[in-house]
């Protein structure tokens, strides 16, 4: 029998910065809420801005430039740390007294990396806010000149505001989790290189019309041992995860564009319409209609209260 040769390892953490599904997500989210998001690497200490820098508040970078950027990276590994280890995200006051929403993001049970969207105002800006963070940061020795600038060019979100914001953080991570065999392409430990090799024709080929024999016969095995050992070794059978993966590519298209359901359907390698919406509805218990209309209600209120 002939053993096909495996591709080589993605770095998990590039995959996922450089996915276009994660940066269309960011900004996207920085144009409505006027905010920067940062990817950090699940080892807490490096990131990948993928959004306008620009963004970045001004007080974070104050208080970096006054040599506290350490302080700030303890702050975070602590409360990355809690949110993997909780496994869903959190909201925090950070070392400065800045707002911060944190989120997890886990492929295949393994934690790749944190979304990171912050700094906010812990209130409104006003005068008596300014001199309480001059007073929280006396030990930084902030210009007050500077400060002040800094202070009243940050942004800020009203506690419903950033409620919105974090259900759509969670929203999407739930859907990089899903996405995670496409995105990074995580191995499970002793994987034969056969059943890594399938995982990636069919995450390359899962929109058209493919069958269990057609990938079988591109790793070179026969259709029954790749059909008993596919699931053993994956999770689920093949067409369990076709069509798992169908969906989630659905998910993407009904949030992110305005394409009609059956045009989606058709893209994800749906043989129909009523093939596609009876998948979806038992996997999501929704129909494709019903959850366009919740991300869109979603985004129309967080948008909403971006212009009040």
């Amino acid at each position: 029998m002939m053993k096909a040769m495996a591709r080589p390892r993605k770095n998990t953490f590039e995959s996922m910065v450089k996915s276009r599904t994660v940066t269309d997500f960011v900004r996207q989210l920085g144009n409505i809420a006027g905010v920067s998001m940062t990817v950090y690497h699940s080892d807490n200490v490096h990131r990948e801005v993928v959004d306008e820098p620009a963004r970045i508040s001004p007080l974070c970078k104050l208080i970096w430039s006054k040599g506290w950027v350490d302080r700030c990276v303890e702050c975070n590994k602590e409360h990355f740390a809690e949110a993997a280890r909780k496994r869903h995200s959190i909201r925090y006051l950070c070392h400065a007294g800045l707002v911060e929403n944190i989120i997890p993001v886990f492929s295949e049970g393994n934690h790749i990396g944190t979304l990171v969207c912050g700094m906010f105002l812990p209130s409104p800006p006003s005068e008596e806010g300014f001199q309480e963070f001059l007073g929280h940061n006396r030990h930084m020795n902030l210009d007050p000149t500077a400060a002040r600038k800094a202070y009243f060019a940050a942004p800020y979100l009203p506690g419903q505001k950033l409620d919105d914001l974090m259900g759509l953080m969670a929203f999407f991570a739930d859907y990089v989790c899903q996405m995670g065999r496409r995105i990074e392409s995580l191995e499970q430990a002793g994987q034969p290189d056969e059943f890594t090799l399938a995982k990636r024709y069919i995450e390359d080929h899962f929109r058209e019309d493919i069958s269990l024999s057609q990938v079988a016969d591109h790793v070179g095995l026969s259709p029954a041992y790749f059909c008993d050992r596919f699931g053993k070794v994956i999770g689920m059978n093949f067409r369990e995860y076709l069509q798992q993966l169908r969906i989630e590519e659905a998910r993407a298209l009904l949030a992110q564009t305005d394409q009609q359901v059956t045009k989606i359907a058709f893209a994800c390698g749906f043989n129909g319409l009523t093939q596609f919406n009876r998948a979806f509805r038992r996997r999501l218990k929704c129909s494709p209609t019903q959850f366009r209309r919740k991300v869109t209600r979603t985004k129309n209120k967080l948008a909403g209260r971006t212009k009040q």
